[in-house]
């Protein structure tokens, strides 16, 4: 019974670790932009201190779930990290004009549009605030194609279009040089390239090949 017991707990834990092939799993730092500016057809934000976007591989035609895990960013210079991956919800800034009735192409300081001015020039749609988590898909140039979008603190599904060969994950922001923090990310999909285990698996992989171990040198000692 307790070799049984053994085994099971064996198999749990390394059941728990197994990564998925078609996840992976990333960090978005606070400092990375949505989508190169100079690309046609999105814009030119502001891009000071900016790192460049997170880049995931991925087929045309993937149905692709993109899944805000953790973590947390801050836009201002000296404040601690604390917004997820829907940003500054109810602040002045964010999708196209400010959200306090100010010029529409003025961001925080830059004199130049937020990434979401790109996406929602009117705020016909739902808010998409500072510091957002925004997802684009590019072509084999780096042009983005269509109209990126706000992924939201739920799981985010959306097919990639024709051409895609890449998704681009970063923040909504003009300045990126006052930003911290970072965004916990999984982004699942046929194509999506695995992702590393983090330092909690391989601490799950250890213990589950300790039990394996362990497990193999009672049943050696029983039959000696």
């Amino acid at each position: 019974m307790k070799l049984s017991l053994a085994a099971g707990l064996a198999g749990i834990v390394l059941a728990a670790c197994a990564v998925p092939a078609s996840a992976s799993i990333v960090s978005v730092l606070g400092t990375s932009s949505p989508w190169d500016p100079t690309v046609a057809p999105n814009g030119v934000f502001g891009t000071a201190g900016a790192t460049g976007p997170i880049s995931i591989l991925v087929n045309a035609g993937d149905s692709i779930t993109i899944d805000y895990l953790d973590g947390v960013t801050s836009a201002f210079l000296g404040a601690p990290p604390s917004v997820d991956a829907e940003g500054y919800v109810g602040g002045a800034f964010g999708s196209g004009a400010r959200m306090d009735g100010g010029p529409a192409l003025t961001g925080i300081g830059s004199a130049t549009a937020l990434p979401s001015f790109f996406i929602d020039p009117t705020n016909s749609g739902p808010p998409i605030w500072l510091n957002a988590l925004l997802g684009s898909f590019v072509d084999a140039s780096g042009a983005v194609l269509g109209t990126s979008f706000a992924t939201g603190n739920d799981a985010f599904m959306v097919v990639a279009p024709t051409g895609a060969v890449a998704l681009l994950l970063g923040l909504n922001d003009d300045i990126f040089d006052d930003n911290s923090g970072a965004l916990r990310v999984s982004v699942t999909g046929s194509s999506v390239i695995a992702g590393v285990p983090e330092p909690a698996s391989w601490a799950l992989m250890i213990t589950g090949f300790g039990l394996s171990g362990a497990l193999l040198r009672r049943r050696r000692g029983a039959l000696a």
